[in-house]
């Protein structure tokens, strides 16, 4: 099981930069500075997994980030990564499987938190009409 993960805080709007903890049942945990776990709020945070995979630039892909690149064809496509439950597996743009190859045939763009405005700006679907 894939143990890496980022935290996205939606009422700051940027990831979490101390040590959050994620249970095996879901839910998240940050550190205290004076010691202790603390309960963070499921409905104000969203957890984004590593798909195990880099871009043609060396860096980590993530679900909901933003790629670009080319096909097995070298054609041209852009997309969110997301995790396919029925499938088992990460895709791109819903029905593309990402795979080493492919994930080294572009590079990340964006987050889907971060930078949605590409979402329209580049004709993807919007991640948050998919869900």
């Amino acid at each position: 099981m894939n143990k890496k993960y980022r935290v996205w805080c939606k009422n700051r709007h940027e990831w979490e930069k101390d040590q959050v903890f994620l249970s095996p049942d879901g839910a998240l945990f940050h550190w205290g500075k004076a010691g202790g776990f603390f309960p963070i709020k499921p409905e104000s945070h969203e957890v984004s997994f590593f798909t195990g995979l880099h871009d043609s630039d060396g860096k980590p892909i993530y679900e909901g980030d933003l790629w670009e690149g080319v096909d097995g064809l070298e054609s041209p496509i852009k997309g969110k990564i997301e995790y396919k439950t029925a499938w088992g597996r990460m895709v791109i743009d819903g029905d593309l499987t990402l795979t080493q190859g492919l994930a080294r045939k572009g590079k990340i763009i964006g987050h889907i938190f971060k930078n949605g405005g590409l979402i329209n700006e580049n004709n993807l679907s919007d991640p948050m009409q998919d869900n």
